[in-house]
């Protein structure tokens, strides 16, 4: 008598089939390699080394959802945090969590919220997090829809409803005359725009609205990856860029503003008094002058010889952005052969635009940040052209950057500094967060850049009282 399981087949139809799914799957040939390598290096956690060798062959994870909420921010304003659940060894898990920059303008917050919710996240949905070229693509793709949706209901939102004729023959009631209440705008040199590091709070607002779920939300997926591997940002970041792990890290510097001319006023030549010219510093194309002082002008060698000048008087100044006009290429390359191995002569692509002659600019260093390429993946790819060119990398915090991202990126692109505007509140978390890759690194290199001599960034231990 044959014996039946619940599900109807005999027992020995039952056995064929386990033999199949397990041979199918590989089930026996892992148990006896997971087995042997076990015993060959005799761990103390048996299981603990069991687990973290099945681990190896599960499923790749998988997006299930993206959940943008309203959260608060630095300074109590406004942002989204950014939930990301993925399909972890069969469950559905939180793999992180990110909270955006902070946003003033709620209808910005609102566009951003409902772009990533509605639009982003069906696209995203069964991807591998892990992905990121696939993701940024895919987020691209995303932010289209979103566009063209937003111009079709603007589109329909100018049809003029028909004029209502039951009260024809009515004159018009003239309206109120009422009192005027504007006040007189601010200075914008004393407005929170001009002030260094306020472009956090305020720059957002002149891009479309939605335009930032694309930035965020790579972000936080690139956030959520290295989380799911259990590794730290950087390093997932440097694997993406494909930097050889056995090139090792530098100690990266830290670039800091501490004292802001602007730009503005009688002085036009410095923006970070003796630490960063002004990255917006033009040339008049029909006279081949520059403005450095309230009406006095100076030639493209002048200019040049006054650059060396500052830089003669003040050795310490270690930073040059955009010292000169695109155009101006001849005195660009002597600027940088004559003082380029004492200070950094470098290129902000994020002031100087998307012109072709910007990459024809002699310089020892680029500038970059995800306001310059939005996603990830492309501002990756673009660091490793630049230092394939021989071009040194100093990444940058910017409006866009979530958390201390920066730190990890220019970490993960092996940049040679890291530009940190002192954003109120936010500083801190930035200097924090390369205390901490000091203590998980600790046997990283000091900089490879001759320009400098940076000792470890450690708090020094107070004297001991007497």
């Amino acid at each position: 008598m044959a014996v039946v399981t619940n599900d109807g087949d005999t027992l020995a139809v039952r056995k064929t089939k386990a033999i199949e799914y397990y041979l199918k799957n590989g089930v026996a040939e892992k148990i006896q390699d997971a087995l042997n390598m076990m015993f060959r290096d005799d761990p103390e956690d048996v299981y603990g080394y069991l687990a973290n060798y099945f681990e190896h062959h599960s499923i790749s994870p998988t997006l299930t959802s993206i959940v943008a909420t309203k959260a608060w921010c630095v300074g109590n304003i406004p942002g989204l945090s950014l939930n990301i659940y993925c399909k972890l060894k069969g469950s559905e898990k939180l793999a992180a969590l990110c909270l955006t920059p902070a946003l003033e303008d709620m209808a910005f917050l609102d566009a951003i919220q409902s772009c990533i919710n509605n639009f982003m996240v069906p696209k995203l949905t069964g991807l591998n997090p892990g992905h990121q070229a696939k993701i940024d693509a895919t987020l691209r793709e995303a932010y289209s829809i979103y566009k063209t949706e937003q111009a079709r209901v603007a589109s329909d939102s100018l049809v003029l409803e028909p004029a209502d004729e039951s009260a024809e023959g009515s004159q018009p009631v003239p309206p109120k005359p009422t009192k005027s209440k504007t006040k007189t705008a601010k200075s914008p040199r004393h407005s929170a725009k001009a002030r260094t590091g306020d472009k956090s709070k305020t720059g957002l607002m002149e891009h479309p609205l939605g335009y930032y779920a694309v930035p965020f939300t790579s972000q936080a997926m690139c956030v959520a990856a290295a989380a799911i591997r259990n590794i730290p940002l950087y390093a997932h970041l440097r694997q993406l860029a494909g930097v050889s792990v056995s090139d090792g890290y530098k100690r990266l510097l830290p670039v800091i503003p501490v004292l802001s001319g602007d730009g503005k006023g009688k002085l036009n030549c410095l923006k970070e008094i003796l630490i960063i010219p002004p990255s917006n510093l033009s040339m008049q194309k029909e006279k081949q002058k520059y403005e450095i002082y309230s009406g006095v002008q100076k030639s493209c060698e002048e200019m040049r010889d006054h650059l060396e000048e500052l830089l003669a008087k003040y050795p310490s100044i270690a930073v040059l952005i955009n010292p000169l006009a695109i155009q101006d290429s001849d005195n660009w390359k002597l600027l940088t052969e004559q003082n380029g191995h004492h200070c950094h002569i470098i290129e902000d692509r994020s002031s100087l635009g998307d012109q072709d002659d910007v990459i024809n600019c002699a310089k020892t260093a680029v500038c970059l940040g995800l306001e310059d390429y939005l996603c990830v993946a492309d501002v990756l790819e673009k660091a490793v052209t630049i230092k394939g060119n021989g071009t040194a990398v100093i990444m940058k915090m910017s409006a866009l950057t979530t958390g201390h991202f920066a730190i990890d990126m220019a970490m993960g692109v092996d940049a040679s500094m890291v530009y940190l505007p002192s954003f109120d509140g936010e500083l801190a978390t930035h200097i924090n967060r390369l205390l901490q890759v000091e203590v998980e690194l600790p046997e990283m290199a000091p900089p490879a850049d001759s320009r400098f001599s940076v000792r470890s960034l450690s708090p020094r231990a107070s004297p001991a009282a007497c």
